[in-house]
């Protein structure tokens, strides 16, 4: 649930250069997250346009100045969600015809996500 301080702002994050930077420290395999997601080819357009979508989440964590070890933790999350949505479309053949943006709205709410299978 959204609390009073923690309303979304309206404001678009742009990337530039200061922004990739910080985002590379921070995710320096971020590039690699959609081959590493993929089990068929189409899945790397989808897994490039995922990141793209997370960018303005990872930026907006780090200029909230959290800690490494709370960025690290969001990050990994991040990548697990990311790789659990391509899980899910191969899953769900209804889910193959949505855009990326009807993908992740029809996975993701304001109150919870997918439930994260972990095999040990």
């Amino acid at each position: 649930m959204i609390g009073k301080h923690d309303e979304a702002e309206d404001t678009a994050i742009i990337g530039n250069a200061e922004n990739d930077a910080a985002l590379l420290a921070m995710c320096p395999d971020l590039p690699e997250w959609p081959q590493r997601w993929q089990m068929e080819s189409d899945d790397l357009l989808i897994g490039k346009q995922i990141v793209e979508a997370f960018k303005p989440f990872l930026w907006h964590l780090i200029q909230r100045g959290l800690a490494q070890k709370t960025l690290k933790r969001h990050r990994d999350h991040l990548w697990m969600l990311g790789g659990e949505v391509i899980r899910r479309r191969q899953d769900d053949p209804d889910l193959k015809s949505l855009s990326v943006p009807e993908l992740l709205s029809e996975l993701i709410d304001a109150e919870t996500g997918p439930l994260l299978i972990v095999v040990l």
